[in-house]
C-alpha cells in the first residue's frame, strides 16, 4: 500500500509559531534521592523496541500485503473485502497508540513507585513532605502521618495519574522537569491521541481536534475549525510516522533519564571523555533524536 499519501501536517497548523525544539542540559541535570530504581532504567527500553520491531511493524505489513492483493477492478466482492481490510488497517493503527501509550504509563509509574519506596527506607521525612505538597489542606491530617500511610497515598496518586501530573511529582520528588525533554511534546500528544483511541468521540477528542486538527481530512476540517466545531473520531487519520514517533520518543525520554542517572555521579565533560563509553554513546543518540524531531513534519513546527 503506498503510504506515501499519508496526510500531511495542514499549513495553518506549520504557520503557528514552534516552540524551538533543544536538547536537555544533561551537565545541569542531577537526581534528587539517587535510588537503586535509576539504576534499571536502560531496562525500559528494550520493551518498547520489540514492540515496535515485532508487533507493530509485521502487523501493518501484513494488513498491507493483504491490501495489495486486491487487484480486479470492478469486482464487487473485492471491492467489499478491500475496504474491509483497509479499514481493519485503520482500526489496528488506532489501536496500537493507546497500547504503545500503556507499555510507557507503566514503566513511568513503576519507576516513580519503586523510587518512593526505596526513599521511604532512608528519608522517611522526604515521602511525608511529598505528601502534604500534593494534598489539599482540607485533607491534611493533624496528627503526625506515618510514612507507611503517605507512602500509600503517594503510590495511589502514581497509579491514577497521567503523563502531565506525574510531571510534577517526579520534579518536585527528583528535581528533573520532564517537559524540558525534547521528547516530551511527543509524549503530551501520545497522551492525547490515546485517550481519543480509547474512548472515541468526547472530551479527549475535543482536546486532540483542537490541538492537532491536520489529523482529520480537508476542507471539511477547515470549515469546521471556522465554525469552532469538533469533528468525530471516525473521520480521523493517523500517520504510521506518529505511532512510530511515539516510539522512538519513549526510547529518547528513558536514554534521557539514564544519561541524567550518569550526570549524577559525575561530570559530563568527563562522562564523555571515553569516546566508547556509555555517557557519551547516550549524549550521541540525543543529539540525533533532537535532530531527527526538528525536521519531522509532525512534531518540528508544532507547539507542545
Amino acid at each position: 500500500m503506498d503510504r506515501s499519501k499519508e496526510p500531511e501536517v495542514a499549513a495553518d497548523i506549520t504557520a503557528r509559531k514552534p516552540k524551538p525544539i533543544v536538547m536537555l542540559d544533561h551537565g545541569n541535570c542531577k537526581w534528587e534521592h539517587k535510588r537503586l530504581a535509576d539504576v534499571f532504567i536502560p531496562m525500559h527500553v528494550g520493551p518498547v523496541i520489540l514492540f515496535k520491531e515485532k508487533v507493530i511493524q509485521p502487523s501493518l505489513n501484513a494488513l498491507d500485503k493483504e491490501i495489495a492483493t486486491f487487484t480486479k477492478p470492478g469486482d464487487t466482492t473485492e471491492a467489499y473485502r478491500q475496504v474491509e481490510v483497509q479499514q481493519l488497517r485503520k482500526t489496528t493503527l488506532q489501536s496500537f497508540c493507546p497500547s504503545t501509550h500503556a507499555v510507557f504509563e507503566r514503566a513511568l509509574r513503576s519507576w516513580i513507585s519503586d523510587s518512593l519506596h526505596q526513599v521511604a527506607n532512608d528519608e522517611p521525612d522526604v515521602i511525608i513532605e511529598l505528601y502534604l505538597f500534593f494534598e489539599d489542606a482540607d485533607e491534611r491530617c493533624d496528627e503526625p502521618l506515618a510514612v507507611a500511610f503517605a507512602l500509600e497515598k503517594l503510590k495511589a496518586r502514581v497509579r491514577k495519574d497521567n503523563l502531565w501530573k506525574l510531571k510534577d511529582v517526579v520534579q518536585r520528588f527528583r528535581g528533573v522537569a520532564l517537559n524540558d525533554l525534547p521528547c516530551y511534546r511527543v509524549l503530551s500528544l501520545m497522551e492525547t491521541v490515546a485517550n481519543a483511541c480509547r474512548h472515541g468521540d468526547g472530551d479527549a477528542v475535543k482536546k486532540l481536534f483542537h490541538e492537532r486538527p491536520d489529523f482529520w481530512p480537508e476542507p471539511l476540517r477547515n470549515l469546521t475549525l471556522q465554525r469552532n466545531g469538533v469533528l468525530g473520531f471516525s473521520s480521523i487519520t493517523f500517520p504510521d510516522k506518529l505511532l512510530y514517533a511515539f516510539c522512538d520518543a519513549i526510547v529518547a525520554f528513558w536514554d534521557d533519564l539514564h544519561l541524567v542517572h550518569l550526570c549524577s555521579f559525575g561530570n559530563l565533560s568527563l562522562l564523555i571523555k571515553e569516546e566508547q563509553g556509555e555517557a557519551s554513546v547516550l549524549l550521541k543518540k540525543s543529539r540525533e533524536y533532537v535532530e531527527r524531531l526538528k525536521t519531522n513534519p509532525l512534531f518540528g513546527a508544532q507547539t507542545p
